[in-house]
């Protein structure tokens, strides 16, 4: 005679554990994802963070998938140029670096300044922009108004977006994290350093290849700058996206350009996490302690049927 205990109909919990009198079942909370979706144009960079980067310039468009809970940007202004001024050469300013929160609904337009251009994202009414290094007749100034040096002998390096110019050095630019920000509170990247220039004196008692006092700067978080080894010049662009201030050789009257800028969004979603059944029964509105300890008695009295049947079966 089959057991009571067991019928097509009965239930089976599957993959429980025994944890201190109360039955948890792993699961996965309603509505999320085994995998995590982060839509057109965006990849995941950790397991709840998507990015989306832009750094073509010109103009593009990013909508904000479904359920997105936390939406921020980071905005780089493109770099400004440097000054093409023989006997001296100016470094650009460094554009501006800026974290936002934009809405987790509606679409955004992106726009990814070129050298000596802003970068912004719009949002319905909400404008948000990283204003432009500048050039001129000094060093450039940074696009938050850090200044470059001035056109004194031999110091013209770009002001940074995180500082002046030091003499013919580009002033620093922006390590992301320690801009105020939840998404972006780890990210170690710098951009918006201003631009080095290179300038000397001449100074006719020196040897032959030995007549120029060089005076140098060097450049950091992306800006360009111009170097010397031996009398020999070399000059390094700004990098791609940094929003770096571009470079000046004043032996030479020549200069290099500012770097262009970038926007990266980075957003989370609503839920995407694992809960147990407690949790699931608790957002339900069940009493989580009692339908766990039921859960429990259920899998033992389960086991206990399915034992007793087979005894009988055999028997």
């Amino acid at each position: 005679m089959s057991s009571p205990f067991l019928n097509p109909g009965r239930i089976v919990v599957a993959s429980g554990t025994l944890i201190g009198g109360t039955v948890g079942l792993a699961t996965t909370a309603f509505g999320v994802p085994s995998s995590l979706d982060c839509g057109p144009g965006a990849t995941a960079i950790s397991a709840s963070v998507c990015e989306a980067d832009f750094t073509t310039v010109g103009e593009a468009t990013w909508t904000p998938p479904a359920n997105v809970s936390t939406v921020e940007a980071l905005i780089v202004g493109g770099g400004g140029s440097g000054g093409p001024i023989y006997g001296a050469g100016y470094g650009g300013g460094g554009g501006e670096v800026k974290v936002v929160t934009l809405d987790n609904t509606g679409a955004v337009t992106v726009t990814v300044g070129g050298k000596n251009n802003p970068s912004s994202t719009v949002q319905g009414s909400t404008t948000n922009t990283a204003t432009e290094g500048d050039f001129g007749s000094d060093g450039g100034t940074s696009g938050n108004g850090h200044l470059g040096a001035p056109s004194s002998p031999n110091a013209h390096g770009g002001g940074g977006a995180g500082g002046d110019s030091n003499g013919n050095v580009g002033g620093v630019g922006v390590v992301v994290s320690s801009l105020t920000s939840t998404l972006f509170s780890d990210d170690t990247d710098c951009f918006g350093g201003g631009g080095g220039s290179i300038t000397y004196d001449y100074n006719g008692n020196l040897p032959v290849g030995q007549q120029y006092n060089w005076y140098q700067g060097g450049a950091s978080c992306g800006g360009g700058y111009a170097d010397e080894t031996n009398d020999v010049i070399s000059l390094y662009d700004a990098i791609a996206n940094s929003g770096g201030g571009g470079g000046a050789n004043g032996a030479t009257g020549d200069a290099l350009a500012g770097a262009s800028g970038r926007v990266i969004i980075r957003f989370t979603f609503d839920d995407v996490t694992t809960t147990t059944t407690e949790t699931v029964l608790a957002q339900t509105g069940s009493n989580t302690k009692p339908m766990a300890e039921l859960g429990m008695f259920l899998m033992v009295l389960g086991s206990v049927g399915y034992l007793a049947g087979r005894r009988r079966t055999k028997a």
